[in-house]
């Protein structure tokens, strides 16, 4: 009997498994039958997507770039305004002086020329990223972006330290805002925007590029101290002979009261230029590092780009899948 009772237990675990493996085999079969359908159907869902995408992308070139050029059309009539305000309305101390001295006295200042190079720049950039799919080199958006950020960031600082602003109006307000805030920020957000294209090799930068970048600013500061001094032999005996002077103020023979080495102490005149020089420095260095962290960021694991159109159907189809999978 107990013998009987084994063969039929036997028995028994055979037909389960048997029906085990029939299921498995009917479910490995389905499976096998499904995928293909799937494939099909993630396939045929990225053509569409992507058929779609390349039909708008056109249309939505174009829309971008009309508002960049109504953009830009802002910035240069703001500049343009902002010239006929200083030029015209200008604060008390420069009253005195004629049309001339006044756009002298304007673009003397290392901020108007830097905003100018940057508007400049931006121009530029769209039309030969319209017409030849291009950016302007790296070294120039870096440049640049540099040279915007030092006149943002020591203008603020003078602001902070106490500077007389007592003759300002509102517009003046308005136009330094423009000049040393929003032009600024808008030219770090270009940079970094357009930044990950390549990464740029920080040794070879130590070589050449660093002190490239740094010519610009040197070579300013170096006119404006020049200027001064013709400013100064020209009309300081004027004044110590006790005649009528119609010339200048003695307030803009220097663009910035700290490059007056006449009555600013030397010493801490060259260790305002190197502290100028250190940030500068400093700046192409960090800006440098983002655009490489942004490389790393726009690459996949096998090392190629990916580009920003990609980067966007594969955000957008992977969320498509997941709403997809959280419905059923």
């Amino acid at each position: 009997m107990i013998q009987d009772s084994l063969r039929k237990t036997e028995k028994g675990l055979k037909l389960k498994t048997t029906k085990v493996d029939d299921k498995n085999e009917r479910i490995s079969k389905k499976i096998n039958n499904d995928v293909p359908k799937i494939n099909d159907i993630v396939e045929k869902s990225k053509a569409e997507m992507i058929a779609n995408f390349e039909v708008d992308e056109p249309k939505k070139n174009k829309i971008q770039f009309l508002f960049k050029l109504l953009f830009l059309f802002a910035l240069c009539l703001f500049l343009a305004i902002d010239f006929v305000i200083e030029v015209f309305y200008p604060v008390p101390k420069y009253q005195s002086l004629n049309y001339v001295q006044r756009s002298n006295v304007m673009f003397a200042f290392f901020t108007t020329q830097s905003n100018f190079i940057v508007i400049g720049l931006l121009i530029y950039s769209i039309f030969k990223f319209k017409i030849k799919n291009k950016l302007p080199e790296f070294k120039a958006r870096l440049a640049i972006t540099v040279y915007i950020t030092i006149a943002m960031v020591v203008f603020w600082i003078g602001i902070a330290t106490g500077g007389d602003y007592s003759e300002w109006k509102w517009y003046h307000w308005i136009s330094a805002v423009m000049l040393h805030t929003i032009i600024p920020i808008v030219m770090i957000v270009y940079f970094l925007y357009t930044s990950g294209e390549q990464i740029y090799n920080i040794k070879k930068h130590h070589t050449y590029g660093l002190i490239l970048i740094l010519v610009y600013p040197l070579i300013y500061i170096i006119v404006m101290m020049i200027r001064g001094y013709l400013f100064h032999r020209t009309y300081l005996n004027i004044i110590n002979s006790g005649e009528i002077y119609s010339g200048p103020p003695m307030s803009t023979w220097f663009p910035y009261y700290f490059f007056n080495y006449y009555s600013f102490n030397i010493g801490l005149l060259v260790l305002f230029i190197l502290l100028i020089v250190a940030f500068g420095c400093g700046l192409q260095y960090l800006f440098i590092y983002l655009n490489n962290k942004y490389y790393k960021y726009l690459h996949n694991e096998e090392g190629k780009i990916i580009i920003r159109n990609q980067r966007w159907y594969n955000r957008k189809f992977i969320k498509t899948l997941k709403i997809k999978k959280t419905n059923k």
